[in-house]
């Protein structure tokens, strides 16, 4: 990952990044220039299809680079084992709530 989370904030619409220091628009002039100077170049030399290789490559590499970020700036939320299963005990109180409803025998 080459940007900081700290130098972009979360779009308010769509997926992607809003730079909000000099560092993310260096890094977004940048990014620009890597992926529109070598494409001119090519299609201007009569390669299109290097062209379009280069520009799906780079694009490919700026969508990993940015997922990182967005990752970094929202890490995943971590579930513990326990939040998953239900556990009724006699300490929680909970046993007579959650029988309430329903009419339980032993057979």
């Amino acid at each position: 990952m080459f940007g900081k989370p700290n130098w972009f904030r979360a779009k308010t619409f769509g997926w992607g990044l809003t730079p909000i220091t000099w560092q993310g628009w260096a890094y977004t002039a940048v990014w620009g220039g890597v992926l529109v100077a070598p494409f001119l170049l090519l299609v201007t030399s009569e390669r299109a299809v290097e062209a379009l290789v280069w520009l799906a490559c780079g694009s490919g590499l700026l969508i990993y680079d940015v997922r990182g970020i967005l990752t970094a700036m929202n890490p995943p939320v971590v579930k513990h084992p326990k939040d998953d299963v239900l556990y009724i005990g006699p300490e929680t109180g909970a046993a007579e709530f959650a029988t309430r409803k329903y009419e339980m025998r032993l057979r």
